[in-house]
C-alpha cells in the first residue's frame, strides 16, 4: 500500500491508482516476490534490444555500435558511417 503522502516506502517505486493505491514498480525495474524490493531488469539479457551492443544500465539501457558504425536515431539500430574517407585517401 501507498503511504500517506501518495509516496512508497521501497526505492524505485511509486504509488498507482485510485481508489485502491498501491506501489508498483518504475519502469526498468521489476518486483522481486520474495522480497517485495523493485529490482533492475536486464534488457541486455532478457531480449534482442540494439544492433551491436548493449550497456545495461539502472532502470533502463544503452546501446551502442560498432567501429566504423553510427546509431540511428531509433537509437537501437546502426548504419554503416558515410563520413568515412578510405584508407590512405588525401
Amino acid at each position: 500500500p501507498c503511504l500517506i503522502n501518495n509516496t512508497c516506502a521501497e526505492e524505485n517505486q511509486y504509488c498507482r491508482g485510485y481508489s485502491h493505491k498501491r506501489c508498483v514498480c518504475q519502469p526498468g525495474y521489476r518486483m522481486n516476490e520474495t522480497t517485495g524490493i523493485c529490482e533492475d531488469i536486464n534488457e541486455c539479457r532478457e531480449r534482442l534490444v540494439c544492433d551491436h551492443y548493449c550497456i545495461n544500465t539502472l532502470g533502463s539501457y544503452i546501446c551502442a555500435c560498432r567501429e566504423s558504425f553510427q546509431l540511428k536515431s531509433d537509437k537501437h539500430t546502426c548504419q554503416l558511417r558515410t563520413d568515412l574517407s578510405p584508407t590512405g585517401a588525401k
